[in-house]
């Protein structure tokens, strides 16, 4: 069984490469009963994490959360 750190994933680069260098504050969780992993992060020079990432542990998909709904 491979870590997920070992794995490999297809179109993660683009993604990654949309996200500000500084994350002090991103967070993550996992949903056990739904098989997904979500992490909340700032795109580049965003003051507060704007975008959700969705990792399907089923799938083994990297997905956006289009849907999320960000205010302060």
């Amino acid at each position: 069984m491979l870590e997920l750190s070992e794995r490999k994933y297809n179109g993660i680069s683009n993604i990654m490469s949309t996200l500000d260098k500084n994350q002090s504050k991103a967070f993550g969780y996992y949903l056990p009963k739904e098989n997904l992993i979500k992490w909340f992060f700032a795109t580049v020079d965003s003051p507060f994490n704007d975008v959700c990432i969705v990792y399907d542990i089923i799938k083994d998909a990297f997905l956006i959360d289009s849907g999320k709904v960000f205010y302060d």
